[in-house]
Order: structure tokens, then C-alpha cells, then sequence
């Protein structure tokens, strides 16, 4: 696994017993984040349809075909919302 950030620090803040202080460690800012990617849209009728239904499903307006799902909020509950979003576009199988 990659970080998704990485984040630069003179020195790291340790407890009196010389363990790290993860609770002193300051949070990520969006600026030491990864960029984002630019936003490319669907090209094909195909590629309109998974990103409408992708869209739906992870509750943001719009998915490009180069974003990242785990980044845009996914998880494993998605699997019930992608159901039937995919039943909705194209019916049941």
C-alpha cells in the first residue's frame, strides 16, 4: 500500500518513555495530499452509464473515468446501492 500523503516533520513528537506521540502527530492538509487528477469524462455510452450509476451510488455529482473508487468513499456498503442502481439502468439479469 502507498500513503496517500506523505507529510514532513523536523523531528517526531515522542512521550516521555521515547515511544512516538501518534495523538501529537498534526493531520494531513489537502496541499501535502496527492493532487488530484484531472476530471475526464465518460467517452462512450458505456462509460456514461457506469459513471451515472457510480455517481448514484457514492452520492457525488459526477465520476470521471480515471477516479479513484476507494478514494471517492467507497466500501463495501456499496454493494447494495450498486444493485439496485444497476436493476434501475438496466433491469434485473
Amino acid at each position: 500500500m502507498v500513503p496517500a500523503c506523505f507529510v514532513t516533520l523536523a523531528e517526531l513528537p515522542r512521550l516521555p518513555n521515547g515511544k512516538l506521540d501518534r495523538r501529537a502527530l498534526p493531520p494531513p492538509t489537502k496541499e501535502q495530499g496527492a493532487r488530484e487528477a484531472p476530471y475526464v469524462p465518460p467517452r462512450d455510452p458505456v462509460e456514461v452509464s457506469l459513471a451515472a450509476i457510480w455517481a448514484e451510488v457514492l452520492g457525488v455529482e459526477r465520476v470521471g473515468i480515471d477516479d479513484d473508487f476507494l478514494a471517492s468513499a467507497g466500501t463495501l456498503s456499496w454493494r447494495r446501492g450498486s444493485r439496485r442502481a444497476c436493476w434501475r439502468s438496466t433491469g434485473p439479469s
